[in-house]
């Protein structure tokens, strides 16, 4: 039995499978996630197509001779064999024409390893006629083990983020040679997030030109995901040596939330520029614990007194 099953995220609840049955005889299974296909037919498809495989490589013969016009692909019928059950009609699946001229000196066929004493002969590999073939898949896809890094790109130069309708950004990748631009350099691609779920979820949008650490789900190409976001000199960090007490949320907006962690003088400050509006709580300054400021009207509304 051959399964394979993938996983597509766009259609979470789909069960994105297929088995074929290699043999009714059989007593072992393969399975293969990440066999890149992403419709049930599909998986069905592919499955038959491994089996055949498979079953194309339970029955191999061998044989030689000197008949030159065997030819991989094409079948051949065999008469007059010893054992009656193999006169049959079978399918060449690989074909192996040798010639040489040191059959005539025992010593030249012992150095060179000729095992045959004619001038020219063939050597065959055939799977009955009536079983069906499939080439074998040996094809490694390319892999990208580790992670790469690159940039938020978009269409435009906007100073907010262009993502989709599912949150996905655009990235230019730093190792991209093309001459690509405008976010034409990759489609869209996920983001890993600290939380998420069913309502609940957390995201800061990112904006053209921030630097970000993809991975590859399995090390697939067609499979990244931004793993995270790192500083440079052009997007530094909210935090540095000059603040390394602090921790600090900050938009693109400079709306910020600043939790102060030096000892005797830990406070929180929730700020944001419009009508220079903040609340500030903890170690006094100005000797007061809370302060609530802003330099435009104030409504505090309690449902009770």
């Amino acid at each position: 039995m051959v399964k394979l099953k993938d996983y597509d995220y766009a259609k979470p609840s789909l069960d994105v499978s297929g088995q074929a049955a290699v043999s009714s005889h059989g007593t072992t299974e393969i399975s293969v996630h990440g066999a890149r296909f992403f419709s049930p037919s599909d998986g069905k498809r592919l499955a038959t197509l491994r089996a055949e495989e498979m079953l194309a490589r339970r029955v191999v013969f061998h044989a030689t001779g000197n008949r030159s016009h065997l030819r991989s692909g094409h079948t051949f019928e065999l008469d007059e064999h010893p054992k009656a059950s193999f006169n049959r009609r079978y399918l060449a699946t690989e074909v192996r024409h040798f010639g040489n001229d040191a059959t005539s000196q025992a010593q030249w066929k012992d150095l060179m390893e000729v095992a045959h004493d004619e001038v020219y002969f063939v050597e065959v590999d055939a799977i009955p006629a009536d079983v069906q073939f499939r080439p074998e898949s040996r094809t490694p896809w390319p892999r990208i083990y580790g992670v790469e890094n690159g940039v938020i790109d978009g269409p435009a130069d906007s100073e907010y983020a262009q993502i989709d309708d599912h949150g996905r950004y655009l990235v230019k990748f730093n190792y991209d040679e093309s001459s690509l631009k405008l976010g034409n350099g990759s489609t869209y691609v996920r983001m890993t997030q600290p939380h998420g779920g069913g309502i609940e979820g957390f995201h800061f949008p990112l904006r053209k030109g921030a630097e970000v650490v993809i991975t590859f789900l399995g090390g697939d190409p067609d499979r990244p995901v931004i793993s995270g976001v790192v500083p440079n000199t052009l997007t530094p960090s909210p935090v540095t040596s000059g603040n390394h007490t602090k921790n600090v949320i900050q938009t693109g907006g400079r709306n910020r939330l600043e939790l102060e962690d030096m000892a005797g003088q830990q406070r929180i400050t929730m700020s944001t520029p419009y009508s220079n509006t903040y609340i500030r709580m903890g170690s006094p300054n100005a000797e007061h614990e809370l302060i609530v400021k802003t330099d435009d009207n104030t409504l505090l509304d309690a449902g009770r007194s």
